[in-house]
């Protein structure tokens, strides 16, 4: 399928499915549509005022110039969800937790002579999987992320990330010296597996494991049984 000219049954696939905007919105609670269909006559979402939560639809031709509106957009302090489709290994690597360097136009060298090209006029990623790169989190590391995320989850209005925060928070200060020691071993584990996403990307949403769910239940019977001083229950 072409998505600039359509199917071969001659429609246009083009609209978000019902089931998918309501799942969307339900995190995101949007308020404004830039790309809206029908579009209404004279309106030109590249040139108006965004709202405060934003879902992104572009035309596929010529997305750049909706990814430059989306990030002055969001500099202003708005919500953007922008979708586009992109290649499938794009999205495993993202998957993976995998660092991304903008390494600009290339100048790849020839086989022939080895001198450089003129570049393709396509940026090139790099993506980095290494996993020694992030060092096991410290505690204060793990403080720090987490009121980072907790910041993120307030300004997004993501009610159940911020008890999450506050209730691992209260954890790391509330158990005794040997449960936190477990604790803050299991939050650095958690971080280190996910490397790039979760200590210098505290905005993502990461979707947790069975284990992963296994040990909030845990943490958040930790929490319930040091409450003010209270038994373990």
């Amino acid at each position: 399928m072409s998505y600039t000219k359509g199917a071969k049954d001659g429609k246009h696939y083009w609209l978000t499915p019902p089931d998918l905007m309501a799942m969307l919105d339900k995190d995101f609670h949007f308020d404004f549509d830039p790309c809206p269909y029908p579009q209404p006559e004279g309106f030109d979402g590249l040139t108006v005022e965004w709202g405060k939560s934003n879902y992104v639809n572009p035309p596929f031709c010529g997305p750049t110039k909706w990814a430059r509106k989306a990030i002055a957009e969001f500099k202003k302090g708005k919500k953007i969800v922008f979708v586009f489709p992109i290649d499938k290994w794009i999205h495993l690597f993202l998957e993976a937790g995998a660092e991304i360097r903008n390494l600009k136009d290339v100048r790849w060298c020839s086989t022939e002579d080895g001198k450089p090209g003129k570049g393709t006029g396509r940026w090139i990623a790099c993506f980095i999987l290494d996993p020694g790169r992030y060092p096991m989190a410290t505690k204060e590391d793990m403080r720090a992320w987490l009121r980072k995320k907790k910041h993120f989850a307030v300004n997004a209005e993501n009610r159940q990330e911020v008890d999450m925060c506050d209730s691992i928070l209260a954890a790391l200060s509330g158990p005794g010296e040997e449960e936190r020691e477990e604790l803050v071993k299991w939050l650095a584990d958690y971080a280190e597996r996910y490397t790039g996403f979760m200590m210098s990307r505290p905005y993502m949403v990461i979707e947790p494991t069975e284990e992963d769910k296994k040990k909030w239940a845990e943490v958040k019977a930790l929490i319930l049984g040091h409450a003010e001083g209270g038994e373990k229950k």
